[in-house]
């Protein structure tokens, strides 16, 4: 073993360096020490400053000024200024604009609807020789957990089209933050410290080198994210998580699509029905609740089960992905959903698909490729209804589906009832619950995770050290 050498493995791969694709888990493990926001909430307990030395807020919280360090720099050695960064970031505010997205930054920023292109002035985003102010047309108490988000990084200018913001090269990015990209390869990435990142933050005794590797003969290795069942002490790794903020469960992806069974709600329903009868026969005891039983007023969904009718007028073909990952569990919940299928006497059809191809899966327009796929996200602890509105509201991220509208109209209401989201969700039969599990590091002994916030998504390796 190397000891200066951090071997971190995951089952997919990245597809694309550029910030606006966060959605991928893979993104926030490559590119999250590779590329800096202004703040960072990965040390545990704290909002750290990054490019922001410090910043202070107005008495009702709608303003916001950040003081951006003077010695910071991308690893070219050019100065990460002000101008820089309001660039950066109005390109992604245009980006989702463009997408529709009901970001909690885009949505309440001054001026926003000014912003017709990636160069755009807008009032709510100005900066001066040392600062960077955001104007908001309500208060923002969460505002430092919001702008921490990987999808708000600063980027270098070199690496967009300025007038379009489309990102030139998604296999290449200059680093704004403590690691740097050093190789991409089919089975592997590098990181090695960026030497013009002289920010003393994070782990005192920092891997000067991180391979991220998704080879699967991988045999080897000092750290994973996973849920806290797949290893044991017997693989010499000790586990460290936190809350069972993971939930896995089905996507009806082409629900929307009139071409697909999935289309018609009695199929969905039926389908779902057979499917829960499978998984107890396999001795799976799947919950009925999306959301976790630990948040606060969510429990199971109380339902009957009636029989339903599916009409003769359906094209009973069901196409089910073959992910490439390196865990059992996808592939089990596929048998599930074969038998369930099954049933109705649906002809199944399997298709191997990216990961890339996943994600876009996920757009309502998509023209798709599979029909249904098992999916796994996670809630934050720290802010479940903030992220309850990311998941329903967002064009980025796990995108969840609301056929009826009605959990938007709760949302722009913000009558925002967990348990009311989770009824409408059972009841729209797009979205089948399966887990909740704890989520965490799975390290060997001589990694020193002891700095990190568990409550957020993996991972920055600025704050994981050698013990």
């Amino acid at each position: 073993m190397n000891s200066k050498v951090l071997t971190f493995k995951t089952p997919s791969n990245p597809y694309s360096s550029d910030p606006i694709d966060y959605d991928a888990e893979i993104h926030h493990i490559v590119f999250t020490s590779v590329l800096s926001t202004l703040v960072s909430q990965y040390e545990a307990n704290k909002f750290t400053g990054i490019i922001a030395d410090h910043w202070t807020t107005s008495s009702d919280q709608s303003q916001w000024t950040f003081h951006i360090r003077k010695d910071i720099a991308f690893e070219t050695g050019e100065l990460i200024s002000p101008s820089i960064i309001v660039q950066s970031l109005t390109r992604i505010l245009f980006l989702l604009q463009q997408k529709e997205s009901k970001s909690s930054l885009l949505s309440h920023l001054l001026g926003i609807s000014h912003l017709n292109s990636p160069t755009s002035s807008i009032s709510g985003l100005t900066f001066d020789n040392e600062k960077v102010h955001f104007k908001f047309i309500k208060p923002m108490p969460n505002l430092l957990q919001t702008i921490s988000f990987g999808i708000y990084s600063i980027a270098h200018p070199t690496s967009y089209d300025s007038k379009t913001g489309q990102w030139l090269n998604k296999k290449k990015v200059i680093s704004s933050g403590p690691y740097r990209i050093n190789k991409w390869t089919s089975q592997d990435i590098t990181l090695i410290l960026n030497s013009e990142f002289t920010l003393k933050v994070g782990h005192e005794k920092k891997f000067k080198e991180v391979v991220i590797s998704w080879s699967k003969t991988l045999k080897e290795f000092d750290l994973t994210f996973d849920q806290s069942k797949y290893y044991s002490k017997s693989n010499n790794l000790y586990f460290l998580g936190s809350f069972d903020a993971s939930i896995g469960y089905i996507h009806c992806l082409s629900w929307d699509n009139p071409k697909s069974p999935f289309h018609d709600i009695n199929f969905r329903r039926k389908i779902r029905k057979d499917f829960y009868t499978e998984a107890i026969k396999s001795k799976k005891n799947y919950v009925k609740s999306f959301f976790p039983l630990s948040m606060m007023g969510i429990k199971e969904v109380v339902t009957s089960e009636r029989s339903v009718s599916i009409p003769s007028s359906l094209n009973l073909v069901a196409s089910i992905p073959i992910i490439p990952m390196t865990r059992t569990t996808s592939f089990e919940i596929n048998q599930l959903v074969q038998k369930a299928l099954s049933h109705s006497k649906v002809q199944v059809q399997k298709k191997e698909i990216s990961l890339e191809s996943r994600i876009k899966h996920l757009e309502p327009s998509y023209n798709h490729d599979i029909d249904i796929s098992p999916m796994r996200t996670a809630i934050l602890i720290s802010d479940p209804m903030g992220d309850i509105n990311f998941m329903f509201r967002s064009k980025e991220g796990i995108r969840l589906p609301d056929s009826t509208g009605e959990i938007n109209e709760l949302l722009e209401q913000g009558k925002v009832n967990a348990q009311r989201i989770n009824e409408i969700l059972w009841e729209q039969a797009i979205i089948w619950p399966l887990d909740h599990n704890i989520t965490g590091y799975w390290a060997k002994p001589h990694v020193d995770l002891t700095m990190i916030n568990m409550a957020m998504p993996p991972t920055n390796f600025a704050w994981i050290g050698i013990n």
